[in-house]
Parts: C-alpha cells; structure tokens; sequence
C-alpha cells in the first residue's frame, strides 16, 4: 500500500475505515465501523510501514458519537 493511497473505505479486521486524519504521509487516526460487531465503530491509530497498513491503539465502541469522541482525544493528545 503506498503511503499516498487513500486509506478511506479500506477494510481492517472487518472493519471499514470511515474517517482518516493524517499525522503524516504514513501515521493518523481512523474511525472504521463493522455492522456485525459488538462493539461498532472503533476509534485507531494507523502507521503504513513497509507499505503495510497497521492499525493499533484502538477504542472499541458502541455508538459513532462515541467513535467521534475517542478519535478527537487521539488527535488532541499527538
């Protein structure tokens, strides 16, 4: 995956990413939701190394205001 892709719509552990804001060219945060999970959204950090994707850090969660607030706390807090 070259660190330029757009990672919007990329599916992670069932999971598709919905929002993306970048640190830089290859680390951020993204919101994905998964509509069969328990918990469906998830608030991650991302880092693309070695043209890998790897998402980490996450915050499992029931609503996308939730999702929303977990992902604003990450980037508050870079």
């Amino acid at each position: 995956m070259s660190a330029n892709r757009n990672i919007l719509e990329t599916v992670i552990h069932g999971y598709l990413i919905t929002s993306v804001y970048r640190f830089s060219e290859n680390e951020g945060v993204v919101i994905a939701h998964n509509v069969k999970a328990a918990s469906p959204y998830v608030a991650w950090n991302y880092r693309i190394d070695n043209d890998t994707l790897d998402c980490f850090w996450g915050h499992y969660c029931d609503t996308a205001e939730q999702a929303h607030n977990e992902y604003s706390e990450k980037i508050r807090n870079r």
